[in-house]
């Protein structure tokens, strides 16, 4: 919270920069948020400028994770590895790419605890960059914009195990 009190939106960009290349999301999303509007007032045009530098570095951070993937040939198998998925959890990653392609992409970025896992099987398919950055974006919004939603609304989910 150091870095949103010091460089505001800036800050929040570079966080949620690194939120967005992590696979397995190791960084609690929501208390930043949450945090950063409390640090940068209330005012409309401060939590919409949290809200733009989250959404813009989650995105470029995830770009980031795919033109490793793509262009840097990064081990996409060690990357799950690191992430601590299970080859189950592996392989269902990839099958509903193969099915639903860039809407599994969609609503996987717009599920907390799934962002970034279908990157993945993204990357090493042909797919064109500039959809899957659109996606991206279209996903990361309304993650984020679904925080907003009071608790009462939300449905209830029974969480699953994909972690060894």
């Amino acid at each position: 919270m150091e870095a949103v009190a010091t460089y505001g939106a800036v800050g929040i960009f570079g966080i949620f920069l690194l939120e967005g290349v992590l696979v397995g999301k190791l960084i609690p999303t929501r208390a930043l948020l949450i945090g950063a509007v409390a640090l940068l007032s209330g005012t409309l045009s401060g939590i919409l400028s949290v809200f733009v530098a989250a959404v813009v570095g989650a995105t470029v951070g995830q770009l980031l994770l795919f033109g490793l993937i793509r262009y840097r040939d990064v081990d996409a198998e060690w990357l799950t590895q690191r992430a601590r998925m299970n080859s189950r959890w592996s392989d269902l990653a990839l099958s509903w790419f193969d099915r639903w392609e860039l809407s599994a992409l969609f609503v996987s970025n717009a599920l907390p605890g799934m962002r970034g896992y279908l990157l993945i099987p993204a990357a090493m398919s042909k797919k064109s960059g500039y959809h899957i950055s659109a996606v991206a974006v279209a996903g990361t919004t309304v993650y984020r914009e679904a925080r907003r939603v009071p608790r009462g609304l939300t449905p209830r989910v029974k969480p699953t195990r994909m972690f060894n």
